[in-house]
């Protein structure tokens, strides 16, 4: 995933670490995303949501889902960066 989130720009090349290792990860990933997110919650088979809302109306515009919440965190925002473009 770090790749991915290296090629939408979501992540720093140089940035050797890896944003599913730490929850400072995800935050960096949505800081650069620069719309405003929120927990989603748990799903019944245990994954954590994460949701990308449109900052007017606070609708969702993109979720992920994940083992970890910085997991769904980068995959939310990679779907938001997606639907974007």
């Amino acid at each position: 995933m770090r790749q991915q989130l290296i090629d939408a720009n979501l992540w720093d090349r140089n940035n050797g670490s890896d944003p599913l290792q730490s929850i400072t990860g995800g935050w960096t990933v949505l800081a650069r995303l620069g719309a405003p997110g929120r927990f989603g919650g748990k799903t019944g088979d245990g994954q954590f949501e994460y949701l990308v809302v449109d900052p007017r109306s606070g609708s969702p515009v993109a979720c992920g889902r994940g083992t970890s919440l910085q997991e769904a965190m980068c995959q939310a925002a990679l779907a938001a960066r997606l639907r974007s473009n």
